[in-house]
């Protein structure tokens, strides 16, 4: 199979990230990765020289990745409307949206998968995904933040714990979702949660 330098090095990321979320860190190799895209292993180490740092790479473009599609969705909500409530409501609805418009469900989380497999890394990795899941919760808990300036909650909460409680929706619907082969599970989670914020800042 013949790449360019950067489809090559995107290609890599890609298969490492599916092999890791399918099988766990554990069945990560970099001939399990040059298999999987017909290529020599030596491809592979002339990119990226050790599994390590293949693994990081992959661990990087993951939390970019999903930095980035969280503020394109939140983009979105805040052009469609300036109301707050409408807006994380929207926000919800979209990433519920890029669930379904998926053609195989998402198989997993790698900062859940590397999680398991922290025995294998040093505290600068588990420190790296506690980080990048601080990024999603601070950008949770801006919105919800501007919600309860904008209306009162009906019931005592706040922005930091609707924001711990939608990371936990997504990122606990992604494990059931494998657990019990159901490939909706978070969507309706994500769906129940939207209905729960609906019901707090109702007027």
């Amino acid at each position: 199979m013949d790449f360019d330098s950067e489809n090559l090095r995107e290609s890599i990321l890609e298969a490492s990230e599916l092999i890791i979320l399918e099988g766990g860190y554990v069945s990560f190799d970099l001939n399990v990765v040059a298999t999987t895209l017909d290529i020599p292993a030596q491809t592979i180490i002339e990119v990226f020289p050790t599994k390590e740092a293949l693994a990081e790479a992959v661990l990087e473009r993951y939390a970019l990745n999903d930095m980035a599609l969280f503020q394109r969705l939140s983009r979105q909500a805040e052009i469609k409307t300036d109301d707050p409530l409408d807006q994380v409501l929207l926000f919800i609805g979209y990433f519920n949206d890029f669930l379904d418009d998926l053609e195989d469900p998402i198989p997993g989380c790698i900062f859940a998968s590397y999680t398991y497999s922290r025995k294998h890394f040093g505290p600068e990795t588990r420190e790296f995904i506690d980080k990048s899941l601080d990024a999603w919760s601070k950008l949770f808990e801006d919105k919800f933040d501007a919600l309860i300036r904008h209306r009162t909650p009906r019931i005592a909460i706040t922005a930091r714990e609707l924001a711990e409680m939608i990371t936990t929706t997504i990122e606990g619907g992604f494990i059931m979702t494998n657990a019990k082969n159901d490939p909706k599970w978070t969507q309706r989670q994500a769906q129940q949660f939207q209905k729960f914020v609906a019901l707090v800042f109702a007027e």
